[in-house]
């Protein structure tokens, strides 16, 4: 696949999928995608394609934002735990931010500007159980 490290990874969460380079050196998994790997320093790396499923390590609700993000509260971001293995920082998504807590099982989701979004897993269906964000009404 052509085009760097960054551009294959976003393309993937354009159309929902996680992509993760491995290290053809020691064979790890590289989160979050960069040219060489942090352990041994091999620039060889072949993409993988991931699951997409997780749990919810740890998160918070940003309840006052500044930025790009002025406008968009409140959100939750938060570390995902992959099925995988590796620990990503990501924007989790649900209907009711009350919704979110630890060991929630949640599913990576489309994004077309390729950022990296999960949203909140119905256990008994793997279905995601919030919509898609609405977008700020005052921007």
């Amino acid at each position: 696949m052509s085009g760097s490290v960054l551009e294959r990874w976003r393309a993937g969460l354009a159309v929902g999928e996680l992509r993760l380079p491995r290290c053809g050196g020691c064979g790890r998994l590289v989160a979050h995608p960069r040219p060489r790997c942090p352990w041994c320093t091999s620039a060889e790396q072949t993409d993988e394609i991931l699951s997409g499923i997780g749990t919810v390590y740890s998160f918070t609700v940003i309840r006052r934002a500044q930025g790009a993000f002025a406008g968009t509260e409140p959100y939750a971001v938060g570390y995902v735990r992959l099925s995988e293995g590796p620990m990503l920082l990501a924007r989790l998504d649900a209907l009711d931010l009350a919704d979110l807590a630890v060991d929630v099982s949640v599913l990576v989701t489309p994004d077309p500007e390729g950022r990296l979004t999960f949203r909140l897993v119905d256990p008994s269906s793997d279905v995601p159980t919030s919509s898609p964000p609405a977008r700020n009404p005052r921007s």
